[in-house]
């Protein structure tokens, strides 16, 4: 009687074990290697875990070549694993894929087949020093973390996919550059910050349009290439403690008036502000929080004047025109020429007033302090100027 209950216990453990292994839980080596034998034709999982094993631990998953799909979260941890390129024929994943805490494996090198993900792609706390093997990915439904990889330093582009709902990257300490998102050309919410051993953002180039951009805490960080193709964001821009940032420039064809918010920050060198419509934002009703940086971007004031003083004569002939002082609170003395018409243009196109110096003075006190641009026409020439009224 012993003896049958014994071999009925057995026997219900082995079913169980075999039921398991089609349903995607995989406790030890042997049922990876065994999954062809104990699942014949069997292609898709209803999920996939991997358990922990003293006795036979799992070191690879070249028995799970047949799998195409799964229906569920892949969470694959650490342990022993060294090697999970028989993963390389899955297809398609249900829910999230995750990789965390491994010892063991220095690059994953897997999923090569792999084309959509309907949850997250979450990369954490791993010893990666790459990541490759996602040549084929066109969708990912949600989010992608890779986060608090500290061997990390270089990725391949993360297959033909250009757009996610939200991209956080951050505390990766020992990443060189973003060539892992070169495909991308819009992200929703996209979080760089404590990427230490990043200088620049190289590996953007196709980025065109953020909903919000938030670059915090990069300690060699110096200016932002890699950002020139970006147009549009919406939401908010913050450049938070980048402690040898020097220059925003590169975010020359940024829209940046249209934001809804932006803060620069704690940016202890960064003083080169001056881009494109960044005063026309200034004198706009939309918030803008500027303070700790360098000179040149510690406030409004300072970005104005610096636009202003960057061409406070664009002349349409050669010239040795000068008009001072700049920024003005009351009259402007033009050098050279006494006799000219005027005309003055606020950064919107507005005409705002012409006349007529017989003096080489024009008085401006009566205008709203703003940036705007003069135009004088004398016997001599044409010229344009930038000017501050404050």
């Amino acid at each position: 009687m012993k003896i049958f209950l014994l071999f009925t216990f057995l026997s219900i453990i082995s079913i169980l074990s075999l039921n398991a292994q089609c349903s995607g839980e995989f406790f030890n080596q042997s049922d990876v290697d065994n999954f062809a034998i104990n699942c014949p034709g069997l292609d898709s999982l209803p999920s996939f875990m991997l358990h922990y094993s003293q006795q036979d631990p799992i070191t690879n998953l070249d028995g799970l070549s047949n799998v195409r799909y799964i229906g569920g979260d892949v969470y694959i941890e650490g342990f022993f694993l060294t090697d999970i390129s028989g993963l390389n024929n899955v297809e398609r994943i249900k829910g999230d894929l995750s990789f965390w805490g491994y010892d063991s494996m220095r690059n994953m090198d897997a999923f090569t087949s792999l084309v959509e993900i309907n949850g997250n792609l979450i990369i954490d706390r791993t010893r990666f020093d790459t990541i490759s093997g996602f040549g084929s990915i066109e969708k990912i439904d949600l989010d992608i973390f890779i986060c608090d990889n500290w061997a990390l330093q270089v990725s391949e582009p993360l297959g033909p996919i250009n757009n996610v709902r939200s991209l956080y990257l951050d505390d990766n300490y020992r990443l060189l550059n973003l060539t892992c998102l070169s495909n991308f050309d819009s992200v929703g919410y996209l979080y760089i910050a404590e990427n230490n051993a990043i200088k620049d953002f190289s590996g953007l180039n196709n980025l065109r349009y953020v909903e919000t951009l938030k670059i915090d805490y990069n300690e060699s960080l110096e200016n932002l290439v890699g950002l020139e193709n970006l147009e549009t964001i919406v939401e908010f821009l913050h450049i938070i403690f980048n402690p040898i940032l020097k220059s925003i420039e590169s975010l020359e064809s940024l829209k940046i008036e249209e934001i809804e918010e932006v803060s620069i920050c704690s940016n202890d060198v960064l003083s080169l502000c001056c881009i494109d419509n960044f005063n026309k934002r200034l004198i706009g009703p939309k918030p803008t929080l500027l303070w700790s940086n360098a000179s040149g971007c510690d406030s409004e004031t300072d970005i104005l004047n610096d636009c202003a003083s960057v061409s406070v004569s664009e002349y349409l002939y050669e010239s040795t025109l000068f008009v001072t002082p700049n920024p003005v609170r009351q009259t402007l003395f033009v050098d050279r020429i006494k006799n000219f018409n005027y005309e003055i243009v606020d950064m919107q196109g507005k005409v705002n007033e012409k006349g007529k110096s017989l003096s080489g003075e024009i008085y401006v006190s009566h205008l709203i302090p703003a940036v705007y641009v003069c135009h004088i026409m004398s016997e001599t020439g044409s010229y344009n100027f930038k000017f501050v009224k404050q």
